[in-house]
């Protein structure tokens, strides 16, 4: 089961990244960063996706681009 806790919106997550939030979207949606899409907003676990920027950055593949969406509904 997924923690809702520690879950950042889009734009929080961005600003923690220090990305544009369009960037973060893009890549989100692309299925290269793991995300929750709930009713249309997009969330993300900071330490899954700044995990998956790690290995990228260190040249590292990670298996299925670390970017399945799972959709949440009101």
């Amino acid at each position: 089961m997924v923690s809702t806790s520690n879950l950042l919106a889009l734009r929080f997550m961005a600003r923690r990244l220090r990305v544009p939030a369009k960037w973060l979207r893009a890549e989100a949606l692309a299925g290269r960063l793991p995300h929750l899409n709930a009713d249309g907003q997009i969330l993300f676990n900071p330490a899954a996706v700044e995990s998956v920027l790690s290995a990228r950055a260190a040249g590292e593949r990670v298996a299925g681009g670390g970017g399945r969406a799972v959709r949440f509904a009101r």
